[in-house]
């Protein structure tokens, strides 16, 4: 019977990366995806002019890091509680993989 494979994603702060990099040998994450993304906030860090339809407005975004990577539905909870303790995620999000897609994600998750 086939372990079946979940696909994680999670948006952390950027001083949190260098953390969740030690762990993740750990946690039983080989390898990872790292996005940059910008999150619309009332924190203003950064602030940038945009032109949306001929009018200037000012955004204000605070800059994140997503994080995607796949487990082995036996390992989600125990990694994801973990995750939890030593990062904090602002969000993390759960997605089932289609079986087809199971088979060529194997190769990239080392199971303890």
């Amino acid at each position: 019977m086939e372990s079946e494979m979940k696909r994680i994603e999670t948006v952390i702060t950027p001083w949190s990366l260098d953390t969740f990099k030690e762990a993740a040998p750990k946690l039983g994450i080989s390898e990872f995806n790292l996005v940059e993304v910008y999150s619309a906030g009332c924190t203003t860090i950064e602030t940038r002019k945009r032109l949306y339809r001929g009018v200037e407005y000012t955004a204000d975004l605070v800059p994140r890091l997503k994080l995607e990577f796949v487990l082995f539905d036996d390992d989600v909870k125990a990694t994801l509680h973990q995750l939890h303790e030593l990062v904090h995620p602002e969000s993390v999000s759960v997605f089932n993989l289609n079986p087809k897609i199971n088979q060529a994600a194997r190769w990239s998750v080392t199971r303890s």
